[in-house]
């Protein structure tokens, strides 16, 4: 304790506390402790302890956006201290610190949550990049736990006859303050996801220059490049509601929109429980619509009848496609054998935030952006439910901009 006492005092001077992200080294010995303080001190508070108790005493003391983790350590194994950081607070990043004797420990530390580790004896270089991401990581995981807790909206009781008057417009105030910090929170989220996705990416371009054409790492840098690619324009989505972004329309087939839907949910493990079966009539037209928008709204639909299955005795997902009687419309079928809405909630569930996942099985917004997504092709969305039967949800999409004119008319 007298440890941790000396190091308070040292690296408490002028405001620089204030500005400086906190770091925790905690190490067993002396002089990698005072290596790390050295290298860090320069642009962080760098706080020290010498075993695991005093780390997760301190963490609980005082704010703290990283810790440095000696694996090897008397009492306290830097795996259970790891453990310990994350039940306490998950936004602290923790980087591990070993020698190479114990890196299939390090690597189960990586598995348990930790963000990266260095070896000892350090090298200074790798050390502040590192630590550096760490500082980068733990920024974005706040921003993150923050539009967590403001999407957090809790159930009501659905038999509180005694505020059956109030609740609408109360949903609608706490609806409209919740958007509010969305609209916020999401260009810094957006921005923090843009900085990872460009290393991502110009990786994977490298990757692609240097492997050949049909290799199997060739495949493998292309499916990062397109899922980098598909990332970034998700995360526009959450600026739809504030400040839409660009959308781009061009002709598209939509049966081939669908099954890039389907193998990337397929390769993920989303809908691997699913039997698939699907059904795409001949004669369905190309549409004028924005690719990436259409793969957001059938990549959320499908997700959302993988989970309505779950526990299910059967789990038979259903997709269409057809041309309207009047050929004037693209239709759009994607139905589950799940447990289905029940009745009360069918005309809730586009509304922003209202879910009926508990926990954090859902935030209720996606939805309510798919319903937006349909919108803006000037389009329909319709769901037909029926319980312990399934869902179906049916979109319309315009052939032609003719019929756009005439539904904006409407």
């Amino acid at each position: 304790m007298c440890q941790k006492s000396v190091e308070l005092k040292v690296d408490t001077k002028g405001n620089d506390m204030e500005d400086k992200a906190n770091i925790l080294v905690v190490d067993d010995e002396l002089g990698p402790r005072e290596s790390l303080r050295m290298i860090l001190k320069p642009f962080s508070n760098v706080h020290t302890v010498e075993n695991g108790q005093l780390a997760l005493d301190f963490i609980k003391q005082k704010p703290v956006n990283l810790v440095t983790l000696d694996l090897k350590m008397p009492g306290l194994g830097g795996v259970e201290v790891l453990k310990g950081i994350k039940n306490h607070n998950p936004e602290i990043e923790v980087i591990i610190l070993t020698g190479f004797g114990s890196l299939d420990t390090a690597a189960e530390a990586v598995r348990q949550g930790a963000l990266d580790y260095i070896t000892k004896p350090f090298d200074v270089d790798r050390v502040e990049n590192v630590v550096r991401k760490g500082l980068e990581k733990h920024k974005f995981n706040v921003l993150s736990g923050q539009l967590a807790r403001s999407l957090d909206v809790p159930e009501r009781a659905a038999d509180d006859a005694g505020k059956e008057n109030v609740e609408p417009l109360e949903d609608r105030l706490l609806c409209a303050e919740k958007l509010a910090i969305l609209g916020q929170l999401a260009p810094k989220i957006a921005h923090e996801i843009n900085n990872s996705l460009q290393v991502v990416q110009v990786r994977a371009d490298q990757g692609l220059r240097k492997s050949k054409q049909g290799d199997l790492f060739n495949k493998y840098f292309d499916n990062i490049s397109i899922g980098a690619r598909k990332i970034d324009h998700i995360a526009q989505q959450l600026m739809t509601y504030g400040k839409p972004s660009g959308h781009k329309e061009e002709m598209i087939s939509i049966q081939d929109v669908l099954e890039d839907c389907v193998r990337l949910l397929t390769e993920f493990g989303e809908i691997k429980r699913c039997e698939i079966h699907r059904f795409y009539r001949d004669g369905v037209p190309l549409i004028m619509a924005d690719k990436f928008e259409l793969e957001h709204l059938f990549i959320n639909l499908i997700m959302n009848a993988s989970h309505a299955m779950e526990g299910a005795e059967e789990n038979k997902l259903v997709i269409e496609t057809y041309l309207n009687p009047d050929g004037d419309f693209v239709e759009i079928s994607i139905s589950d054998t799940g447990f289905g809405i029940p009745e009360e909630n069918v005309k809730k569930i586009f509304t922003p935030f209202f879910t009926t996942k508990r926990g954090n099985g859902g935030s209720g917004l996606g939805l309510s952006i798919v319903k937006n997504i349909v919108d803006r092709h000037h389009g329909r969305i319709d769901v037909q439910s029926e319980t312990e039967r399934g869902t179906t949800f049916r979109v319309s999409l315009p052939v032609n901009t003719e019929t756009r004119n005439l539904e904006r008319c409407k």
